[in-house]
């Protein structure tokens, strides 16, 4: 396993580093946030749009609106009018998927029974 100064990490990781961009570093000396909205990098949102929400679990937009209508993911929340997904929510939804190989247990115990 190497050491932390083993690894190489690109100038633009580093925090008071910038990129060929020239983007600057916001008032925390992080990069990137949420639409340049000064969210530092390290604050993850608790509500996301489809589209994140979707890319949160590792799927298409179609395909999460898919396990959303068969109840495999929550539901949005609103605020106002905007539709947004909870991101624990997503968590406990993801957590609660089978795994590889579950499925077909779980036919054979519903074909047992």
């Amino acid at each position: 396993m190497p050491i932390l100064s083993q690894i190489k990490v690109p100038p633009s990781f580093l925090v008071g580093e910038s990129s060929k961009a020239n983007i600057k570093p916001n008032r925390f000396g992080l990069f990137g946030g949420l639409k340049g909205k000064g969210i530092p990098q390290i604050m993850t949102p608790r509500g996301l749009p489809r589209s994140n929400a979707a890319e949160y679990i590792g799927c298409s937009p179609s395909k999460f609106d898919q396990m959303v209508e068969g109840g495999d993911m929550p539901k949005p929340r609103l605020i106002g009018t905007k539709r947004v997904w909870d991101r624990i929510e997503l968590d406990e939804a993801f957590d609660a998927l089978p795994r590889k190989g579950e499925e077909e247990d779980w036919d054979a115990f519903i074909d047992a029974a």
